[in-house]
């Protein structure tokens, strides 16, 4: 057992807690609070801009990827994705129509040449058979007259509202609007 030693007065500490110190820890606990709010808010407003830029991302994607293929089968796909990204996005929807029906719809909608690209395209893709020298030289002019008489049928700032909504371009990949439907 210990020794006992001889005390005669003993004095016990008490913790008393510094104002101070318990106003710090409030406003550090304020200021996380809003940390992540803000934080929380950042990424919420990061995503809706993704969203909504998604197809004009996918649209120049398409693009860039039709101007800079090496193969040429797959810049002709390309370019078919392009110009139908392009229309969906528009409100030309192919809806449950046929490749050739649509094209034809287009045609006589903007003036422009996509039957016979369409028709090349599918020959391309389908029948196994290659592409004579000036079909492949139609198919690979004509992303960008098709785009220039598309564009000058709609003032640039409906085409603008058009690719910052995101609901077309989920119709181009995941469903189609009805035949009936053309705007």
């Amino acid at each position: 057992m210990p020794k006992h030693l001889p005390t005669d007065e003993v004095y016990i500490k008490t913790f008393v807690p510094k104002k101070t110190e318990r106003k710090e820890s409030d406003n550090e606990s304020v200021k996380g609070w809003k940390f992540w709010i803000v934080c929380i808010a950042g990424v919420f407003l990061l995503l809706i801009l993704v969203i909504v830029a998604l197809p004009s991302i996918i649209y120049i994607f398409y693009k860039n990827r039709a101007r800079n293929s090496r193969s040429v089968s797959r810049k002709i796909y390309f370019t078919y994705r392009c110009a139908g990204l392009l229309l969906n996005q528009l409100g030309m929807y192919r809806g449950e129509s046929t490749y050739l029906k649509f094209a034809k719809r287009v045609d006589s909608r903007y003036d422009s040449r996509f039957t016979p690209f369409i028709i090349n395209y599918l020959k391309l893709k389908y029948s196994g058979q290659e592409l004579t020298a000036q079909e492949t030289s139609d198919c690979l002019k004509f992303l960008q007259p098709f785009i220039q008489q598309v564009s000058n049928k709609h003032p640039l700032q409906f085409r603008i509202k058009r690719f910052l909504n995101p609901i077309p371009l989920i119709l181009f990949y995941f469903g189609s609007e009805p035949d009936d439907t053309t705007t």
